[in-house]
């Protein structure tokens, strides 16, 4: 079992390595300070969106082409990182600390005279770069006895923190082919069987990022996308995750056709949201809104329908129930992109249902004259 991380030294003993076609890049580096983005702005308004502090959480700075992350650390300090695509942003201007500094002060500003008070005082830890941090994988699991996890397999990006996922994932599959193979049972069989499901969900992921970080300039789709990648999660992979089935090839047979219904929509309507941005620059709204994904019902259900318990039925009617919520979804998003852009929804009926109502409405509304 190999878990070396990005030193994957089975992956290249064995010559399984692949190439990701997703080519971004990262720099980042530590503070050994507190960076609070509260003090970053004396508006009540904005001040008051939140209850706690945001120090506490990860924050994202989006940008075309990039987002730029504040995590804090423990002992009061601030990692901050800058994740951008290699061709709208080559590593060449964000791989020594100093030219970080110069792309931040063009791109996030606000952020680099921050960071520079610190650099001042000496609080600037270290730094560090990686460029094409995205890597796959020809094979991960094997009837031969060996297999690989994490960073050791396959990467597909930082962005929502599938890492862990995928580590969840992988680690739950090993685990069942040791037990089987402990118990005396072949694995002949079922190593494969886990290995394509493993990766093909690795390679369904992909489609969430490869060739869209562009759309993270274009807010009215960006913030979209959010929404739809989460119920996409949340609909289906996780559910089963969380329903601890993952492992259970009769029960994954069953679901195959609705994951495969899950993937191709997921494949098109990522498609879609890139011509919708390149139909919408320049038509995001002027004013700046707060939306909380808690308040959409559609997506504090999905949520909350993780913590579950089902049997083999109740599990497939639940994520038939998903997938209809995701044709619901997509009829909306076509609708909305059609009255807020060029774009044309190829004649797909017109939506009855109203989930995205509320966001799409406040979106909107700060626009004059809508």
């Amino acid at each position: 079992m190999d878990a070396s991380g990005r030193s994957a030294l089975l992956k290249k003993k064995l010559g399984v390595s692949r190439d990701s076609r997703h080519k971004v890049n990262a720099a980042w580096f530590r503070i050994d300070h507190p960076i609070d983005l509260d003090d970053w702005s004396d508006d009540p308004a904005w001040r008051g969106r939140v209850d706690a502090s945001r120090r506490l959480s990860t924050n994202h700075l989006m940008g075309e082409g990039y987002w730029v992350w504040f995590i804090p650390l423990a002992h009061g300090r601030t990692s901050v990182g800058i994740v951008a695509d290699e061709g709208l942003h080559p590593f060449t201007r964000i791989h020594t600390f100093e030219k970080a500094m110069v792309w931040l002060e063009e791109h996030e500003p606000q952020a680099a005279t921050v960071i520079r008070k610190h650099e001042d005082l000496g609080e600037r830890m270290d730094f560090l770069g990686l460029r094409n941090y995205s890597h796959d994988a020809k094979q991960v699991f094997s009837a031969d006895r060996w297999s690989l996890t994490g960073d050791a397999g396959i990467f597909i990006d930082p962005l929502y923190s599938p890492g862990s996922d995928f580590i969840g994932m992988s680690n739950g599959f090993i685990s069942d082919l040791i037990r089987r193979d402990w118990q005396g049972e072949s694995i002949d069989a079922i190593a494969p069987v886990y290995d394509r499901a493993y990766r093909s969900l690795a390679q369904t992921y992909l489609a969430n990022y490869y060739r869209q970080y562009s759309l993270m300039g274009c807010p009215r789709v960006m913030t979209t996308k959010i929404a739809w990648d989460f119920a996409m999660y949340w609909g289906g992979v996780a559910i089963m995750f969380c329903g601890d089935r993952m492992c259970d090839p009769v029960f994954m047979e069953r679901a195959q056709p609705l994951l495969q219904s899950f993937a191709f929509m997921n494949l098109a309507m990522q498609a879609y949201l890139r011509d919708w941005a390149k139909l919408s620059v320049g038509d995001d709204p002027p004013e700046p809104i707060f939306m909380d994904y808690a308040g959409l019902d559609f997506l504090s259900e999905l949520n909350a329908n993780l913590a579950g318990e089902y049997d083999d039925d109740a599990l497939i009617e639940q994520m038939e129930s998903n997938l209809r919520l995701s044709k619901d979804l997509r009829l909306e998003i076509f609708a909305e992109a059609q009255r807020t852009s060029t774009l044309l929804s190829r004649d797909e009926p017109a939506p009855v249902t109203g989930h995205f109502d509320k966001m799409f409405e406040m979106m909107r509304a700060s626009r004059p004259g809508e």
